[in-house]
């Protein structure tokens, strides 16, 4: 029996980082509970990470599996009756089986029962000093399907490997863009909505700290948090340019040094582009529909920003800023 539940601790475990490197970050969670279904049994889960309050769980980010957002709103209604969420908060590093027959309240035993989440376990790890916890609960729908002592022992056990194959995915995902990105020497940060850090390097908290005050290194700093926004995807600072956007519950961000070609505004950009790929002052008067004297003029001060009179030395400056 003891060989038998290493055995499928160790096949669980080679999923996890088998996932973690062939799947696409987007995918990759999916595929990992798809994967723990094999040596755990489960129909829904619920993945995510948030601080924990006097209240309940204020979430960050939120991964649902085989479930809906209709349970998460049921869920807000009735967050602050879990006892079963503050007994493991109680803990840095818990996981704890759940019936729903064992609910305290009616109210959230209503839930349980709507949503079938009739047995249960959740396991997660806190951040005493932030409060900031990443979890994982999974559920069954049966009735009969008890989770049993081995269950809680092992998803115990699995739990870091979850985490830590997460974080690989998301780290390859970078390394991904980064090297996409490389001419353009970008650093890339993984952030949730409230500026929690998933991933960073060192160049990127380096280049951050250049412009923006921050004491926290698990954290963007407060400036960044409150400057970005779905309409506002740039923030330029002194020695620094951030570019940021959302996917779902993740802000992606990269940061690189000011150069030269930032000093161009959008058209004057677009027009330097355009000489570089060899048009015509005429060419780009046409496409653009503006006279050549304007063009003309714009050329000038494109060239007198940047310092060069060349369109060698122009094509040059402005990969930099791609």
């Amino acid at each position: 029996m003891i060989g038998d539940r290493f055995s499928k601790f160790n096949r669980a475990v080679f999923s996890l980082y088998e996932a973690a490197h062939v799947m696409p970050m987007a995918s990759f969670q999916d595929a990992a509970l798809n994967g723990l279904k094999d040596t755990l049994p489960f129909d829904s889960s619920m993945w995510g990470s948030a601080t924990m309050t006097d209240q309940g769980i204020d979430i960050h980010t939120l991964h649902l599996h085989n479930t809906s957002m209709q349970m998460i709103d049921d869920y807000q209604k009735v967050k602050h009756l879990d006892h079963f969420a503050h007994e493991i908060a109680r803990h840095d590093q818990k996981t704890i089986s759940f019936s729903a027959d064992r609910a305290l309240v009616g109210d959230f035993q209503n839930f349980l029962f709507k949503h079938k989440h009739f047995h249960g376990l959740i396991t997660q790890h806190l951040q005493p000093e932030t409060r900031f916890v990443q979890w994982l609960s999974l559920f069954r729908h049966d009735a009969q399907h008890l989770c049993t002592d081995d269950d809680v022992a092992f998803l115990d056990l699995l739990f870091p490997h979850v985490m830590q194959a997460l974080a690989i995915s998301r780290k390859i995902h970078m390394t991904r863009l980064a090297d996409e990105g490389r001419h353009a020497l970008w650093a890339h940060a993984i952030a949730d909505r409230h500026g929690f850090l998933y991933y960073a390097d060192d160049v990127f908290l380096g280049l951050i700290a250049q412009d923006y005050v921050n004491s926290q290194n698990d954290r963007l700093p407060n400036s960044v948090i409150h400057a970005i926004s779905p309409q506002s995807t740039k923030l330029v600072g002194p020695h620094t340019l951030l570019a940021t956007r959302w996917e779902k519950d993740f802000l992606f961000l990269k940061i690189r040094p000011k150069v030269l070609a930032d000093q161009l505004n959008e058209r004057e950009f677009t027009i330097a582009k355009m000489l570089s790929d060899g048009l015509t002052v005429k060419d780009i008067a046409d496409q653009l529909h503006r006279s050549p004297d304007t063009i003309r003029t714009q050329s000038k001060t494109i060239y007198k920003k940047l310092g060069v009179n060349k369109v060698t030395q122009l094509a040059l400056l402005l990969t930099q800023r791609d």
